[in-house]
């Protein structure tokens, strides 16, 4: 009969991929023993939180290099990242995965999970700029002028034409629609973005 298996956060799949969820019994443990300054964690409890860790760093790895790099990560983990999914099957790649987990130990779960799930900053404006094509698509004049009026370095005549010709049928709707799209977020832009 084996031991039960505690670990201080889980990797879970779901719909969207995957998850990182705390295993609160554990935590609360922990901070209770920190508190109470008897004795330290249970080598137990490191030695699974670290192949959590090495769980989390593989599915990481697997996912493609854009993806990581809009991880809210630092370089050096990013860096390591990249080192473990060009590795492929290597004993290299468990140096790299022992590195990668040292380097991960601090990292901020919920940001992580926030930004897997897609709520980052950039995802939220996509979601803006979509919301804004469509209303001046469905719209006219009115919604053109409502986006000047919050972005007023655009150019109405520019986003009138784009959006005439994204509102016609053919193939050179579908181009308009995009462009329609880059205007957008050409003349949303703010002085952040051109850092990124």
């Amino acid at each position: 009969m084996g031991r039960k298996k505690t670990t201080f956060y889980e990797v879970r799949e779901s719909d969207k991929g995957f998850e990182i969820v705390l295993n609160t019994k554990v935590a609360d443990a922990i901070a209770e023993d920190e508190d109470a300054g008897e004795r330290r964690p249970e080598r137990g409890l490191h030695r699974e939180a670290m192949r959590d860790l090495k769980a989390l760093a593989n599915k990481l790895s697997k996912l493609p290099r854009s993806a990581r790099r809009a991880l809210p990560l630092d370089e050096a983990i990013l860096d390591q990242l990249d080192k473990v999914a060009d590795a492929g099957v290597s004993s290299e790649r468990r140096r790299f995965l022992m590195r990668l987990k040292l380097l991960m130990r601090d990292i901020d779960f919920d940001k992580l999970q926030a930004a897997l799930d897609g709520d980052t900053p950039a995802a939220a404006r996509g979601r803006e700029l979509e919301r804004w094509r469509t209303r001046i698509l469905q719209g006219g004049n009115d919604d053109i002028h409502a986006f000047l009026e919050e972005f007023p370095t655009g150019d109405s005549q520019q986003i009138r034409a784009a959006a005439r010709e994204a509102r016609g049928e053919g193939p050179n709707a579908s181009r308009s629609n995009r462009k329609l799209f880059q205007l957008l977020k050409e003349f949303s832009a703010t002085p952040d973005d051109a850092v990124e």
